[in-house]
């Protein structure tokens, strides 16, 4: 590794890897098709746009309709603004301002049958316990691929 670095310029980082000779295989999750469909109306809230974005083209590829939020105040316009019902609120566990947990609380009450799926890139540790999370609470693990976000999606709007 080398760095290069010059005042008012910029810095660059070369970085040398190791060559491989092997063949490179495609990468399994990518190609691999969602077996689990539904039709439910999912609300994804995310604060990071890229985790939203990939976590809606899932759902929808999957057959959810998905009303997105990029925080807990976003949501609760959205979710007000939504006449129909909302089967499953998807939710970042640690956002600026209102946390998941707060979201899923209100909403809770205000939604009669609204089931909860945290997601979130902390340990499960971090956050089941110490006050973010309800021991018991159903939590999906960032990064997570989108065969399994989907299972755990369904598995979570099958759940009594």
């Amino acid at each position: 590794m080398s760095v290069d670095s010059d005042i008012g310029v910029g810095s660059t980082f070369t970085v040398y890897l190791p060559r491989v000779d092997e063949k490179v295989e495609q990468a399994a999750a990518a190609a691999t098709p969602l077996t689990t469909r539904g039709h439910e109306v999912i609300l994804l809230v995310e604060d990071h746009p890229a985790v939203r974005r990939l976590a809606r083209e899932t759902l929808e590829r999957a057959g959810y309709t998905v009303l997105q939020a990029a925080n807990g105040d976003e949501a609760f316009l959205v979710s007000g603004r939504h006449q129909g019902r909302i089967d499953l609120l998807l939710s970042d566990v640690v956002m600026p301002r209102i946390s998941g947990q707060e979201v899923a609380a209100r909403l809770t009450l205000e939604r009669e049958g609204l089931k909860v799926l945290f997601i979130s890139g902390y340990l499960d540790n971090a956050v089941v316990g110490p006050g973010l999370l309800n021991q018991g609470a159903a939590f999906l693990h960032k990064p997570f691929t989108a065969v399994t976000l989907a299972n755990k999606v369904r598995e979570q709007l099958d759940a009594r």
